[in-house]
């Protein structure tokens, strides 16, 4: 299985892609292996936390083979997986550490983690800046310009990842760095929101 990444993230360079990320978070097949909730192997691959993140490791080694040692590689992780995952990508050839969070599966912890109105995951954020020497990105929450400046400018990460706004305003990161909207399209609820050529949700 490791192989059938590292094919995918070696034709996304021949195409012309800057970069990969290697997807453990979410439910998705390494999310569920790093997970004592799903993982309920008695093999080399699972019980122990180092045991269960054997998978991703080893994709990642097998990605980075595919693609040469100058092409971007992010992982990206849950906020409820162990710090242990993240100071174990100081060993691995990753670029960048993307934390986001949440699985849409029974028994598992909820995908926002104290949100309240600003960024999600920034108490684990916090940790997992003190596990890893590399680049840290925080995924999920952030709705204003000041939130994703204030973050960066703590320390606690490198660089913010938006998910939602961009629906709104595929734009948006553009138009941040050209301080020509300092918010998103509308702070309205996304379901009244209007987006690019007139569409409305809902």
């Amino acid at each position: 299985m490791p192989s059938e990444f590292a094919r995918t993230a070696r034709l996304a360079q021949q195409f012309g892609f800057g970069g990969v990320q290697v997807r453990a978070a979410h439910g998705f097949l390494l999310s569920q292996f790093l997970s004592p909730l799903f993982n309920k192997r008695s093999d080399t691959y699972g019980g122990t936390i180092a045991n269960r993140m054997q998978l991703l490791l080893k994709t990642i080694e097998a990605t980075r083979a595919a693609v040469g040692p100058d092409f971007p590689i992010a992982v990206k992780l849950n906020s409820s997986d162990q710090l242990e995952v993240v100071a174990a990508q100081d060993q691995s050839s990753v670029d960048l550490v993307d934390i986001s969070g949440g699985t849409y599966f029974p028994g598992a912890e909820p995908a926002s983690e104290g949100a309240g109105r600003g960024a999600y995951f920034i108490e684990f954020a916090k940790r997992a800046r003190a596990s890893t020497t590399k680049p840290l990105m925080l995924t999920g929450g952030f709705k204003t310009r000041m939130q994703a400046e204030d973050v960066v400018a703590s320390g606690i990460v490198d660089i913010v990842g938006l998910a939602r706004m961009p629906v709104l305003e595929p734009t948006l990161p553009d138009l941040w760095k050209e301080g020509q909207r300092p918010e998103p399209l509308s702070q309205i609820h996304p379901q009244r929101a209007e987006l690019p050529l007139g569409i409305r949700y809902g």
